[in-house]
């Protein structure tokens, strides 16, 4: 399980970065690319994650990926934006300005490996030591304001029984 930069997978440049507010925050939401296509390398992430990137800046006009970090089926984590940086992702400025996203890279009807639930257990567990207050864990559909099927039925599923939730040590 690797760790990419923006650097690894050649991302454009931010247009802006908006830090987040600890006292705002409540939690973090979980996403998915809602795609057919089981990206099986880091090279294929990395190329997915530079037109998702592409899309976000190029036709939404976003200043940069609409997500802080994403992990793969294998454990590898991606840092997007930053986990200190607010997303783009949820549906609105106050969304995101209470939580976090996390992309995670798994394909319709895939179901999330135990790397890549480990990892994103590392992360949240990381998001919450930035900010103590973000104690919940959500789908994306969860605080979207318009309906939206993400993170899809596989990784809702895992939400509502509790196995994002950090593990104590």
């Amino acid at each position: 399980m690797t760790m990419y930069s923006r650097k690894d997978w050649n991302a454009r440049a931010p247009r802006a970065r908006y830090r987040l507010e600890p006292d705002q925050v409540e939690g973090v939401a979980l996403h998915w690319p809602a795609t057919t296509t089981k990206y099986q390398t880091p090279a294929g992430v990395m190329a997915a994650l530079r037109a998702w990137q592409n899309y976000h800046m190029d036709t939404h006009g976003w200043s940069d990926i609409a997500y802080q970090v994403a992990i793969d089926q294998a454990g590898n984590w991606y840092q997007l934006r930053g986990l200190r940086h607010r997303s783009g992702a949820n549906g609105n400025d106050d969304v995101n300005l209470r939580y976090g996203a996390i992309l995670l890279v798994v394909a319709e009807g895939e179901q999330p490996t135990g790397a890549l639930m480990s990892r994103t257990r590392e992360r949240i567990a990381r998001f919450r030591h930035i900010f103590p207050q973000a104690r919940a864990i959500v789908g994306h559909q969860d605080v979207r304001p318009e309906p939206t099927s993400c993170p899809g039925p596989m990784v809702e599923a895992l939400i509502q029984r509790g196995a994002f939730e950090p593990r104590r040590k």
